[in-house]
C-alpha cells in the first residue's frame, strides 16, 4: 500500500543474513517510509512514542501480525507504567517542596540521602502516603540515629562490630550489594540492645556501596547454621524485619537463610506471620552444599565456605571504604556466569532436595508409619 521496504517478521526470522540477536535487535525499523509522502520521517516512530524490540515479535508462537499488535500493547503498558512512576516522583517532590521543604535536610543530617531512587522506593511501597511515611521515618532517624552526617556512630555498636557478625562483601553479578550475617556469632544476651542500630549502620553502608540508584536493593545472606537458643529468637528476627519493612521499603532484593536447623524452623513459623507477603516472597532457604548462592551471587564476593573465592569483609571496613569514596569488590563476571553446566544443575535442583534433612526425616517417618500399619494388619 505504498509503505515500503520492511520485510515480514517471518521472512526476517529465516533470513540467513540475520544471524545474531544483536543484529535482529538492530534491524532498521526506520526503513519504513511513506513513498507517497515528500517527508522522510519514520512512519513507525511517528505512530509509536517508544522503541519497539522486534525480538518481542519473533519469540511469540503466534502469527506475525498478532505478535506485532501484542508487542505494541506491551510496550505501551510498560511506557505508561514508567511514566506513571515518574509522575508520582515529580508529584512527591512538588508536595514536599510545598509542605515540608526541610525533609531532605533532616534526612541528610542523619546520614541518608533523599534522591530519586529513594523517593521511587517509598512511592512504590507507600503510594499516596509516601510523604507522610517519610516524615515519620525522618523523625525516627533523628531520634534513633541523631544528627550525624555519617549515620550511626560506630562507637555505639563497637562491641558487635568486634564480634564480626556482619560482613559487607561487595556487589554481586548484577551489581546489588551483598550483606552476610553470621547468626552463630550473635549473642542475644550481649547484643540485643545494639542489633537494631547495627542493622541500620549495615543497611546504610550497603545502599551507599551500590554504584547505580536502581541497584540499591540488597541481597542478604543469613547464615543460621549451628545456631542455638542464645543466637536466635523471635524478638531478634522481628526487630530485624521490622526495620527492613518499616524504614527500608523495597530495599531488600533477596534474603537467603543458609542451613536452617530444626530449632530455627520452630522460630520461623512464628515470625513468618509477622511479615508482609512481599517480604516473604523475597526469602529463600538454601544450603552451603548447593550451588544456588554461587550461581545467584557469584564467587568473587562469597567466602570459601560458600564455594566462593572472596575474603571475609567485616562491615565496618567496607563502610569506611565507601564513605571515603572508594569502591567495594565487584563480581568480575557478567550475568552469563549464572548459566551453570548440566551436572551442577542436576545436583542443585534434584540431588540436594532429595537428600535434605527434611526429606530424609519425612521418609523415615513415612517408612516407620508404614511398618507399624503392616504389623497391625498382620
Amino acid at each position: 500500500d505504498g509503505v515500503g521496504s520492511l520485510r515480514s517478521p517471518r521472512s526476517l526470522q529465516h533470513d540467513a543474513s540475520v544471524t545474531t540477536d544483536s543484529e535482529i535487535n538492530s534491524y532498521p525499523v526506520t526503513v519504513l517510509h511513506d513513498e507517497d509522502s515528500d517527508s522522510d520521517e519514520d512512519v513507525v516512530s511517528s505512530r509509536l512514542p517508544f522503541s519497539l524490540n522486534l525480538m518481542d515479535i519473533f519469540t511469540l508462537p503466534v502469527s506475525p501480525s498478532k505478535a506485532y499488535d501484542d508487542a505494541i500493547e506491551r510496550k505501551k503498558k510498560n511506557t505508561k507504567n514508567d511514566k506513571s512512576l515518574e509522575d508520582h516522583v515529580e508529584s512527591f517532590k512538588r508536595e514536599m517542596a510545598a509542605s515540608c521543604p526541610e525533609l531532605q535536610d533532616t534526612l541528610l543530617a542523619t546520614g541518608e540521602l533523599l534522591d530519586d531512587g529513594m523517593i521511587s522506593r517509598w512511592v512504590t511501597a507507600r503510594g499516596d502516603a509516601a510523604l507522610k511515611s517519610l516524615q515519620e521515618h525522618a523523625s525516627w532517624r533523628m531520634d534513633f540515629v541523631g544528627e550525624n552526617p555519617c549515620g550511626v556512630h560506630e562507637a555505639s555498636i563497637q562491641e558487635i562490630l568486634d564480634a564480626h557478625v556482619l560482613f559487607l562483601q561487595g556487589t554481586d553479578i548484577h551489581g546489588y550489594p551483598v550483606l552476610l550475617f553470621l547468626a552463630k556469632r550473635y549473642d542475644a544476651a550481649r547484643f540485643s540492645n545494639v542489633i537494631s542500630p547495627c542493622m541500620v549502620y549495615a543497611m546504610d553502608g550497603a545502599l551507599l556501596s551500590a554504584d547505580k540508584p536502581e541497584k540499591k536493593r540488597i541481597k542478604v545472606i543469613f547464615d543460621v547454621s549451628s545456631v542455638n537458643r542464645k543466637n536466635v529468637s523471635i524478638e531478634f528476627l522481628e526487630s530485624i524485619f521490622s526495620i527492613l519493612q518499616t524504614h527500608y521499603p523495597n530495599c531488600l532484593h533477596t534474603l537467603y537463610f543458609v542451613d536452617a536447623p530444626f530449632l530455627f524452623w520452630a522460630i520461623w513459623g512464628c515470625v513468618r506471620a509477622f511479615l508482609s507477603v512481599e517480604t516473604r516472597n523475597k526469602i529463600q532457604f538454601v544450603s552451603k552444599s548447593s550451588k544456588e548462592l554461587l550461581v545467584d551471587v557469584g564467587p568473587d564476593v562469597l567466602p570459601d565456605v560458600y564455594g566462593g573465592s572472596g575474603p571475609w569483609r567485616p562491615v565496618q571496613h567496607s563502610v569506611q571504604v565507601v564513605r571515603h569514596g572508594g569502591h567495594m569488590q565487584q563480581h568480575s563476571g557478567t550475568a552469563a556466569d549464572r548459566i551453570d553446566n548440566d551436572e551442577s544443575y542436576v545436583y542443585t535442583q534434584i540431588v540436594t532436595p532429595i537428600f535434605s534433612v527434611r526429606s530424609v526425616m519425612f521418609w523415615i517417618c513415612f517408612i516407620g508409619a508404614t511398618c507399624i500399619w503392616i504389623l497391625f494388619k498382620i
